[in-house]
């Protein structure tokens, strides 16, 4: 079944009806819709309640929240139960978000060590061992932090390079990694490698 990842409008300020009723008429055509919270890119941060109450509409059936706050999904799984799919979409919360509740994450570590990706969620969701998850982590963290604080799609692109996959350079007006950078993230990415093959 298709699902669209539906991000509330922005530029106009909007009030929470007229929020309620853009994704309920997208929702009523009939795909599958993932409510995206990004209040970043929104300037609109959909409270817990209003995500609950979009959750009641049957095609509503995910959420990928980039608020940057774990503690949002322990409530957001209290009122909405098994009835909406969390996904985070913080990379540096992958772990907490996990153990919050996110059945997966969307986030741009798979391009460059998606054995990493794997093994954390197996430690966190499939087979939980919260020691190693943390172990893991020590070495992941600075690797997703590299990724949200020096320009996202260049560094997620460079980690992809890195690992052999040609992706090509940012669209301008995004510039590239500088050398220098490109080194430090291979170095984070040769220790977290060197941490998952020991786990």
């Amino acid at each position: 079944m298709a699902c669209g990842g539906l991000v509330s409008p922005y530029y106009e300020p909007l009030s929470e009806g007229e929020i309620v009723a853009y994704f309920e008429a997208i929702a009523s055509v009939g795909p599958t819709v993932m409510i995206y919270n990004n209040p970043s890119g929104t300037g609109w941060n959909m409270s817990e309640e209003l995500i609950a109450r979009l959750a009641e509409h049957e095609n509503i059936r995910y959420l990928k929240d980039t608020t940057g706050d774990a503690r949002r999904l322990f409530r957001i799984r209290q009122l909405c139960g098994e009835g909406l799919e969390l996904l985070n979409g913080q990379d540096t919360l992958a772990l907490l978000g996990f153990l919050a509740g996110a059945e997966a994450t969307v986030w741009g570590a798979p391009n460059g060590v998606p054995e990493a990706c794997i093994r954390l969620w197996q430690l966190t969701v499939a087979e939980p061992d919260v020691p190693r998850a943390r172990t893991l982590w020590d070495a992941f963290y600075p690797v997703n932090r590299f990724f949200e604080e020096n320009g996202y799609p260049a560094a997620v692109k460079a980690a992809a390079e890195l690992r052999g996959i040609r992706v090509g350079s940012p669209r301008l007006p995004i510039a590239p990694l500088t050398p220098e950078r490109t080194e430090e993230l291979r170095g984070l990415l040769d220790k977290l490698n060197d941490v998952l093959h020991a786990l």
